[in-house]
């Protein structure tokens, strides 16, 4: 006996050689012709001259009921001729099939039924069969008026066929249609040892049985098939319209954007977490909201209906039995179309990504959104076929088979998908989360393969969407392998970046090359050697010094880059620097330069690893990759391009400013100048022509950008680019600025929005740290010195810069390099004396010692779905008054 794991190993190759390949109505029939089916159907349980006495003794000493086996009915001439009757009686006035189509059911269903296989040759022809079967008619109705005459009675004998209605009743009507034979009659179920005649309401049961199971189980097919290739053609129409040059240069076009795709869904947060109190989640934007809507309105149209009921019939005795059943099934068929749509856009190398333009991010929205989908038509699947076999019978015998204990085990995978992948888990704890996603979505496909295969055998056809959901997770992941392979294996240097207290980390790969986005494996990192993170390539070359003869030039051009991005007060009028001077290394010294901001996760264990080495190390890496971020279809229709970024955020929009010819600017917003000092290099690469504008240790004021931008600058025609990359909060504050400038109505050209969502890079694979643990800290610091209960004045801190904390006095700023240090009231520099401290009304510091060396005060530190809480001490030296 073959173990079953080995079926899988032939789950591809069709058990069904009568019924063709595919799926029902798609390549594979169930019941065609169903009037012949129907007449098989009638007799397909009466016992025969050749049927066994009895089936071998089953427990408990009892004879099972006699089965017909297969070359039984190959070989029987009386179930052939009668077949062979009821289809030339019943057939014509029916579905009319072609005598092709006759024949190719006799060679392919007469021993084997339902499923066609055409190894089981009949003793004889359909034509040969039928001509026997009239020639027994004949002779019966010779028999029958020879002995009508003998009795005085001259003609034929005609018998009156009765039509059984109401499903399983035993009450007969007439028959309006009398058929002239004078074979006996045969029920289903009664032996049948000579040419026989079918009741056309028997007949008729089971043709409408069959025919409206089939009708339906073809609709589960067709609607499963929409709803997998609606949401694929639905984004590539949709991304049709970014190569029409004139619809990016309208304003008329931004404003409708602005109302229709730009904005969020409800609020002001797209980027941010909201419903924390449900476990977190995304807001999505009107343009993916819209998406989801269609997407949405199909699945529960096509899980409702259009169905097909025939009464009466023999497989179902009312339409409230047929309906449970139906609906039950079409929900576990169409969970698996949306489980193939769902794993395509998991995909790193999903190839809408390209075809589209559409970010990454999104495609994640979409992810989980198929997923609930998914989950919510298991569940529905179970529910009603667990409630159909208890109201009609077959629950005892049901519960206790294969089929249904893998179908429990696949239902209670998709059931706790979905606690194990809310925000709040992935965030917190994500490593764990998407180790218990891939058990539990392999647990679910291997439950499902087995449900289908214990239950149907690979006959129909559905195991074909878990072939395709496992084909593509696996073309998916050898593709991520072939891209590692052609890296092959390298070593990145990491080191820390000067200056920044091992915040920021700078690793560079030697003698390799890619654009976009990377995702690195460090084998040696830990024990976990098949984690892997993405990170934004800030360039794949070295920009370094020239040779002696031009040192001073390209010193100067350094210096000039310094006075570039210093900070100013009004970020908006900096003026553009005399021209850089970039000089490349020779290819064969390309280098993948990263800038990463230490978080938790790898990232942590890389930094604590660079601490150990002596600020830097090299470590092996595999590089899988590059992947493209951004689609330039339509900022190639740009005349203009500013790219607003944050942080390590700037990694990503630096290919961007390096690839159009158009105008450029860059804002950059930063909270340490160490980060400004790495990446001068990345900044002295950039075109000459692109303008520079940086923010150390205060946020940008984006309001003003965008209005500059967008209002104020005249005499270019074509459409503005607007990238982002930063912080959520960041990122949001652009898009709801940008969607309010083009619903004013005053934009002065068209804009185009992207959004490089900086999740995707950087905070999507990291844990989050615990907030507890602040409080505790907390808590200990008040019982330490006894300080009052006091208010905390929290203040938002994102990537761009830290919070102004805005005093009685005055505004003050904390300097970026002190900012992520913990500090103790023992260590605490004092103020000076000569400075008036002077909190007033909006702070309440949560500890301050009688001497006011120092104060503690809560910031609320990070994106809101990073969010976490660290303390730091207002003092003279980290906070510089600002007037």
């Amino acid at each position: 006996m073959i173990a079953p794991s080995y079926w899988l190993l032939f789950a591809a190759v069709p058990a069904v050689l009568g019924d063709g390949i595919g799926l029902i109505g798609f390549g594979k029939t169930m019941y065609q012709p169903p009037c012949a089916f129907a007449c098989r159907s009638v007799i397909a349980k009466s016992r025969l001259l050749c049927t066994p006495r009895h089936e071998p003794a089953a427990e408990g000493g009892s004879h099972a009921p006699p089965t017909t086996p297969k070359s039984c009915f190959a070989s029987d001439p009386a179930f052939m001729q009668t077949l062979a009757l009821c289809i030339d009686t019943y057939c014509p006035g029916s579905d009319a099939p072609r005598p092709g189509i006759i024949e190719e059911y006799w060679g392919a269903h007469v021993a084997t039924g339902s499923i066609g296989n055409f190894s089981w040759v009949p003793a004889m022809t359909y034509q040969q069969a039928l001509q026997r079967a009239r020639h027994d008619e004949h002779n019966s109705t010779l028999a029958k008026n020879k002995t009508a005459s003998a009795d005085g009675h001259a003609g034929h004998t005609q018998r009156a066929i009765f039509v059984r209605h109401g499903g399983h009743g035993d009450s007969d009507d007439h028959d309006t249609t009398p058929v002239n034979t004078t074979l006996p009659v045969v029920r289903s179920g009664a032996p049948l040892n000579v040419t026989s005649f079918i009741r056309m309401s028997d007949w008729q049961k089971n043709y409408n049985g069959l025919k409206s199971f089939e009708l339906n189980e073809a609709g589960h097919a067709k609607y499963t098939i929409i709803i997998t290739v609606v949401p694929f053609v639905m984004a590539i129409a949709a991304s049709l319209l970014r190569f029409i040059p004139a619809l990016t240069r309208a304003t008329s076009w931004a404003w409708i954007n602005s109302i229709v795709v730009y904005s969020p869904l409800w609020g002001s947060k797209h980027r941010q977490p909201t419903a924390k109190a449900l476990g977190g989640g995304y807001m999505p934007t009107r343009g993916q909201f819209l998406y989801i809507s269609v997407v949405l309105v199909l699945n529960a149209v096509f899980l409702i209906a259009p169905y097909y009921t025939m009464q009466p019939q023999s497989t179902f005795a009312t339409v409230r039995e047929q309906e449970i059943s139906v609906i039950g099934c079409r929900a576990g068929v169409m969970a698996m179309g949306n489980v193939v749509v769902l794993t395509v856009f998991a995909g790193r190398n999903n190839p809408l990504l390209a075809l589209t333009g559409w970010n990454y991010d999104t495609y994640l929205l979409f992810h989980r959104v198929f997923g609930y989908l998914a989950i919510f038509h298991t569940v529905l699947h179970s529910i009603l076929l667990l409630v159909y076999y208890v109201l009609f019978g077959g629950y005892q015998e049901e519960v206790v088979k294969p089929y249904w204990i893998w179908g429990i085990v696949a239902t209670l995978a998709a059931v706790l998908l979905w606690p194990a992948s809310i925000l709040s888990v992935r965030k917190r704890f994500y490593e764990v989360f998407l180790s218990v996603h891939h058990l539990l979505v392999a647990l679910f496909l291997i439950g499902y393969f087995y449900h289908i295969f214990y239950r149907y055998t690979f006959n129909w056809g559905y195991e074909i969407w878990c072939y395709i959901a496992g084909g593509i997770w696996g073309t998916e992941r050898f593709i991520r392998l072939g891209r590692i392979v052609l890296m092959g294996w390298r070593t990145a240097d990491v080191a820390a970046v000067p200056g920044s207290d091992g915040e920021y980390l700078r690793i560079d790969i030697e003698d390799a090359h890619a654009d976009g986005l990377v995702y690195l494996y460090f084998p040696t990192l830990s024990w976990r050697f098949w984690e892997n993170h993405p990170f934004s390539v800030a360039s794949s070359f070295s920009a370094g010094d020239p040779s002696s003869d031009s040192s001073t030039e390209t010193d100067s051009a350094k210096d000039k880059v310094f006075e570039e991005i210093k900070p100013v007060a009004d970020i908006e009028t900096t003026p553009v620097p005399r021209p850089r001077k970039t000089v490349l290394i020779p290819v064969s010294n390309r280098r993948i330069s990263i800038l990463v901001r230490v978080q938790s996760g790898m990232t942590a264990r890389l930094a604590a690893k660079v601490a150990a080495g002596g600020n830097r190390v090299r470590l092996p890496v595999l590089v899988e990759g590059p992947y493209h971020a951004v689609s330039a279809t339509e900022l190639s229709h740009c005349t203009s391009i500013v790219c607003i970024a944050g942080g390590v955020g700037v990694s990503a929009v630096l290919p961007i400013l390096r690839e159009h010819s158009c105008r450029r600017r860059l804002c950059w917003g930063v909270r340490n100048r160490s980060v400004v000092d790495e990446a001068s290099k990345d900044i002295l690469g950039l075109p000459a022509a692109v303008q520079v504008d940086t923010s150390i240790g205060s946020r940008l004021d984006v309001k003003s950008i965008l209005k500059e931008e967008l209002l104020s600058r005249s005499g270019e025609r074509g459409a503005t680019g607007i990238v982002v990359c930063g912080p959520p909060e960041m990122a949001d504050d652009v898009r709801n600025e940008v969607s309010r400038l083009a619903r004013s109505g005053s934009l002065a050209r068209g804009v185009v929005f992207v959004d490089e969502a900086f999740t995707c890079k950087e905070s999507v694979h990291q844990e989050q740290r615990f907030r507890f643990v602040v409080v505790v800290l907390s808590l200990i610091a008040k019982l330490a010195v006894g300080a009052p209960n006091v208010h905390n004045d929290k203040v938002d801190s994102t990537d761009v810069g830290p919070p102004m904390l805005r005093l009685e006095n005055g505004d003050f700023q904390p300097k970026p390099s002190l900012h992520n240090e913990w500090q103790t009231c023992d260590n605490a520099p004092e103020f000076d004396a000569d400075w008036e401290f002077d909190p007033g009304p909006h702070f309440d510091p949560t500890i301050c010692d009688a001497e006011r060396r120092g104060c503690l005060l809560d910031i609320d530190y990070g994106p809101e779905e990073l969010y976490f809480e660290r303390r730091n001490y207002i003092t003279r030296e980290n906070f510089a008054l600002v007037h």
